[in-house]
């Protein structure tokens, strides 16, 4: 028989659960939008109805939460998820055209 690993945990729209996106480089302080511990961590968290829309991807949610509901910048997005001011400006434009053709 074949060790396989055990399977991975499901995705719960409808938990109350939040998830957290963490940038282990900024220290900067977010006028309470985010927690910090000792270890230098920003955690900003997400609540899990951002995901129920399947219709854009996980990322494209993930930055139109930060835009919109925490009024982050596309640079401070960036530097949080570790991606490129043009990524994020990207994903966010996606998103916004996805919904509008709804």
């Amino acid at each position: 028989m074949a060790n396989h690993p055990p399977n991975p945990p499901t995705f719960n729209p409808d938990s109350d659960r939040s998830h957290a996106v963490s940038d282990p480089n900024d220290e900067e302080d977010y006028d309470n939008k985010t927690d910090s511990d000792d270890s230098g961590l920003i955690s900003i968290p997400l609540p899990s109805k951002i995901f129920r829309d399947r219709t854009v991807s996980v990322l494209e949610a993930i930055v139109e939460y930060m835009k919109d509901d925490l009024d982050l910048t596309f640079h401070d997005i960036a530097k949080l998820l570790n991606r490129d001011d043009r990524t994020v400006w990207t994903c966010y434009s996606r998103t916004k055209k996805k919904r509008a053709a709804k």
